[in-house]
């Protein structure tokens, strides 16, 4: 888990990781407005991303996956991504970007759970297959008449590798960025995880 407050502003350094179990207010309803713009169980969408990522990844001979070219799809929790947006201590104005943000879930709590914060809650996906869920997904909510009047931020998503050029932008308007880290291997021999620390504070 990597989990920035990046804004320039006079305030506590934010340490890469805020562990703080403080309630987060209105969790329990935008819980349900997600289950309502997901009609997918969790599981469906695992497989949507397993089979996405098994088409981009190298084969051996007999169909393999070779090693180091999976990706694993995980759903962080909201009420905890909620927790840390509380020590966070986003301001009026701020966008919050999730860093592989899968089936646009997260990105679209952020945006529930403070609407009248966010100036964007923004995703980037590097797999088209849960790009298309995410955007979807923001699209049904417009769609809903039982939703109509729920309050969201306004949201966004870019499907590309983070370190293209499509996700520079997105990146550097980010006051929070968030990464939920499944997709790389505990040790992280290739030093993913340090990239992308280095590229978030570049940006």
């Amino acid at each position: 888990l990597i989990f920035f407050a990046l804004a320039a502003r006079a305030r506590t350094p934010p340490h890469p990781m805020w562990i703080f179990f403080a309630a987060a207010a209105g969790s329990l309803k935008s819980s349900a407005v997600l289950d309502m713009l997901y009609p997918r169980a969790y599981d469906s969408r695992r497989i949507l991303a397993r089979d996405a990522a098994l088409a981009r990844s190298s084969v051996s001979e007999n169909g393999i996956p070779l090693a180091g070219d999976s990706m694993t799809y995980g759903e962080f929790d909201l009420d905890f991504l909620g927790s840390l947006l509380e020590a966070a201590e986003p301001q009026k104005g701020d966008t919050f970007v999730d860093c592989g943000s899968g089936c646009g879930g997260l990105v679209l709590g952020a945006a529930l759970l403070r609407p009248k914060v966010w100036a964007e809650c923004h995703g980037i996906e590097l797999l088209p297959e849960l790009h298309n869920e995410a955007v979807a997904a923001r699209m049904r909510m417009d769609e809903l008449p039982e939703l109509s009047a729920t309050p969201i931020a306004p949201v966004g998503f870019t499907c590309a590798d983070l370190w293209s050029d499509e996700a520079a932008a997105p990146l550097a308007a980010a006051s929070v960025a968030f990464a939920y880290a499944v997709t790389w291997a505990r040790d992280d021999e290739e030093g993913c995880l340090t990239e992308l620390s280095t590229l978030l504070a570049r940006r």
